[in-house]
């Protein structure tokens, strides 16, 4: 083993001791934001922030995509929390991971756009986004809302 192959791995080594570390504190920060009695619906926006910017440097910056639409997988996660929590009535902890299934279903009928490059995926992702806001509008009122949405309330509450 060189000796620069052994400073690489020593490097490796910390920087993955140091995300672990924040990554954990963070963890353990957002997870006593309730406790604490903080205000969880900055924690919340905060975290869904981190998240989008997290998954845009993964799609732009790693791959070199220009993900216009990424934000539809927001939305489906959304409008599938709103639905099953509101007309359901599941608890939102029991309706978070249907929401990450329904952004995994859209992500795999979404997956042949990856075969475009440059300025083509970004276009046919802004066309899949705005036909995604369609059908979600376009949908049955009852269950989406229609046009206006779902109105869930400034805070979390007991369904």
């Amino acid at each position: 083993m060189t000796a620069s192959s052994r400073a690489q791995d020593s490097a490796d080594r910390i920087y993955f001791t140091l995300v672990a570390l924040i990554g954990g504190a963070l963890l353990i920060y957002f997870a006593s934001v309730p406790v604490l009695g903080l205000n969880v619906a900055f924690h919340f926006y905060l975290m869904l922030w981190i998240t989008m910017a997290s998954a845009f440097n993964v799609s732009s910056g790693f791959s070199g995509y220009l993900p216009f639409g990424y934000v539809a997988f927001y939305g489906i996660g959304a409008f599938t929390t709103a639905i099953l929590v509101k007309k359901a009535a599941f608890p939102v902890f029991l309706a978070l991971p249907f929401s990450g299934v329904a952004g995994l279903v859209l992500a795999l009928l979404f997956a042949p756009t990856l075969r475009l490059s440059g300025i083509y995926f970004g276009i046919v992702s802004l066309a899949l986004a705005g036909i995604c806001r369609l059908v979600i509008t376009n949908m049955p009122e009852e269950l989406t809302g229609g046009s206006f949405g779902l109105q869930l309330g400034s805070r979390a509450e007991p369904v």
